[in-house]
C-alpha cells in the first residue's frame, strides 16, 4: 500500500490489480482512437439524398391512425423506399388471386411471407415459403401460410401474404442494420452480422446519427461483419459503398422521423453488385412526425439545410450562404491560406500563417445546437462536387455558458471585402442566433480594424472599451427579447 501511495504522490498511475491496469490502458487506447477519428477530415463529397418525407410521414400517420405501432412489411418497405433504400420488388396480397397477379408482375420464382397482426418473427410460425415457381404453387402457398398461422398462433389475425421477388445472389452476405432508441442518447444506428443467427452471434456496433462516410465506415469496421464483406474463398468483395449509403440513408431517416422507435433491416443482402433489403421491421411511437427546430430528439444536431439561402451582392455576384460542414475542412484551409497577413491578424488577433489541423477540425466539425458558422460559397457549387468549395467568407458564433449570449467572429477574403458580403454574413448569423433563442451577440474587434468597427456601428452594435485592453473594442448587440426557435 505504501509503495502505491508513493507512486500516486509522484503522479505515476498505480492500480489495485492488473485487471484495473488493463482496463485503464484500454480506455486510453479508445480515447486515442476516437481522437484520431475526429481529426480525419472528410472528403469534399457530400451525400445529399432526395427523400419523400411527406410520403414517409403519411405511411406512419396511417398506421397510427389504425391503432398500430408496428408497421406491416408492406408499410415498412414502402417507408424505406421513401428514403431510397434498395428493396426487393414486393407486393401485399390479401387473397390468393391477388397473390397470383402480383407474382406474375414480379416474375417467378417468388417468395411468400405471411402477414399477420401479432406476428413479429415470421419464421417462428413457418411463415416463409421460398422458390414459388408458378401460379398453382402461389395459390397452394397462400392456403398453407394461412393454415400454419391458425395452427401455430391462433391468436394472431391473418391479413394476407407479402409476395416478393426471390433474389438469387451466389456471393451474397447477410448483414443487419437499423435504428434503436437509447434512453440517454436517443436514436442510435446499429450494424452487424445478419440472418437467423443474429441473436446467437451478437455481432453489432452502434453509432450516433448523423453519419458521414468516415463515421459509417468506422461503424462497419468495428464489427466481424466487416471481414465477411471482404473477399474470401473465391468470393469477390461486397460493394462496401452501397452498404455505407444504406447507413447514410438510415441516418437521415433517424434525423427526420423522431417517432421511429425501432427499425431492423435483417437481412440486408450485400454482394459485389450492391445491396437489397429482404426483410424489415419498423416500430413507431406517438412522437412527432417531424423534428423540432433544434432536433431535440438527437444527441448530435445534424446539418441544418433549412439555413441555406442564395445571395446576390451589389455588384451582381451570386453566392450561396449555408452552414459550414465537416466536408469543408480542405476549403477552410485554402480559404485561410488566401487571406493576407493583415486579415489573419485582424481576425485572430495573432500573426498566424496557417491553422493547425486541430483548429480546422474545430472550426468545421461543429455542434450546430451550441454554435454556428455561415460560409459564403459560389452559387453553383454542387453538393456532389469532389472538389472543395471555394470559400469567400465565414461568420460564426459560439454560445456562451449562460446559454443566452454568444461570441461571434467574421472574416472575409481580401478580394471580396467592400462588396457587402460581410454585412450579408452578419445578417444571416444574427437571424440564426435570434431564431435559436440567443438574446445577445458579443464580438471583440481590434481598434485598428476600422472596416469592422464601421460595420458593427452600422448594424447597431454598442462599442465598449476595457481599461485593461485598450486595443480591443467589445461590440454588443442585444435584442429586446429572444424569439422562439423556428425550423
Amino acid at each position: 500500500m505504501r509503495q502505491r501511495d508513493a507512486f500516486e504522490r509522484a503522479g505515476v498511475p498505480a492500480f489495485a490489480s492488473p485487471e484495473r491496469g488493463v482496463e485503464a490502458f484500454d480506455n486510453l487506447a479508445r480515447f486515442v482512437a476516437y481522437r484520431e477519428l475526429r481529426l480525419q477530415v472528410p472528403s469534399p463529397h457530400v451525400d445529399a439524398f432526395a427523400h419523400d418525407l411527406q410520403g414517409a410521414r403519411r405511411i406512419i400517420d396511417a398506421a397510427r391512425g389504425a391503432g398500430r405501432q408496428v408497421l406491416d412489411e408492406d408499410e415498412a418497405t414502402r417507408l424505406l423506399a421513401c428514403f431510397g433504400v434498395p428493396i426487393a420488388p414486393t407486393h401485399l396480397a390479401t387473397d390468393a388471386d391477388d397473390a397470383v397477379r402480383a407474382a406474375q408482375r414480379i416474375g417467378y420464382p417468388v417468395v411468400l411471407k405471411v402477414l399477420a397482426r401479432g406476428v413479429t418473427h415470421k419464421t417462428d410460425v413457418g411463415g416463409v415459403l421460398l422458390g414459388i415457381a408458378d401460379a398453382a404453387a402461389v395459390t397452394e402457398g397462400f392456403a398453407t401460410l394461412a393454415a400454419r398461422l391458425a395452427a401455430r398462433m391462433p391468436q394472431a389475425r391473418f391479413v394476407g401474404v407479402v409476395v416478393q421477388a426471390l433474389v438469387r445472389r451466389p456471393h451474397g452476405r447477410e448483414v443487419l442494420c437499423g435504428i434503436a432508441r437509447d434512453a440517454s442518447f436517443g436514436p442510435v444506428l446499429t450494424f452487424g452480422l445478419g440472418g437467423v443467427t443474429v441473436e446467437v452471434m451478437r455481432d453489432a456496433a452502434v453509432a450516433l446519427p448523423p453519419l458521414n462516410r468516415v463515421l459509417a465506415r468506422d461503424l462497419i469496421a468495428r464489427t466481424r461483419a466487416a471481414r465477411l464483406l471482404d473477399a474470401f474463398r473465391g468470393s469477390p468483395p461486397a460493394d462496401l459503398d452501397a452498404v455505407v449509403e444504406v447507413l447514410l440513408r438510415l441516418s437521415d431517416l433517424a434525423c427526420e422521423l423522431p417517432c421511429v422507435r425501432e427499425l431492423d433491416i435483417n437481412p440486408l443482402l450485400a454482394d459485389e453488385h450492391g445491396v437489397t433489403v429482404l426483410d424489415a421491421r419498423i416500430v413507431v411511437d406517438d412522437g412527432a412526425l417531424a423534428p423540432d427546430a433544434r432536433f431535440g430528439h438527437l444527441a448530435i444536431h445534424p446539418y441544418p439545410r433549412s439555413l441555406e439561402r442564395p445571395l446576390r451582392l451589389r455588384d451582381g455576384s451570386e453566392l450561396l450562404l449555408r452552414p459550414i460542414r465537416p466536408e469543408d475542412g480542405e476549403a477552410q484551409r485554402r480559404f485561410i491560406a488566401r487571406l493576407s497577413q493583415q486579415s489573419m491578424y485582424l481576425r485572430f488577433h495573432a500573426p498566424l500563417r496557417e491553422l493547425s489541423l486541430q483548429r480546422i477540425v474545430r472550426f468545421t466539425q461543429i455542434d450546430y445546437d451550441h454554435e454556428m458558422a455561415i460560409v459564403a460559397v459560389p452559387r453553383d457549387a454542387g453538393s456532389s462536387d469532389d472538389e472543395p468549395a471555394l470559400m469567400h467568407g465565414v461568420a460564426s458564433y459560439t454560445r456562451n455558458p449562460d446559454g443566452h449570449s454568444a461570441e461571434f467572429g467574421l472574416v472575409v477574403e481580401d478580394s471580396w471585402q467592400g462588396r457587402g458580403l460581410g454585412s450579408a454574413l452578419m445578417d444571416a448569423l444574427e437571424t440564426c442566433a435570434r431564431s435559436r433563442g440567443i438574446a445577445a451577440l458579443i464580438g471583440y474587434v481590434l481598434r485598428d480594424n476600422h472596416d469592422m468597427c464601421r460595420l458593427m456601428r452600422a448594424r447597431g452594435y454598442r462599442g465598449e472599451t476595457d481599461a485593461h485592453e485598450v486595443d480591443v473594442v467589445r461590440y454588443v448587440l442585444i435584442w429586446p427579447a429572444a424569439d422562439e426557435p423556428t425550423r
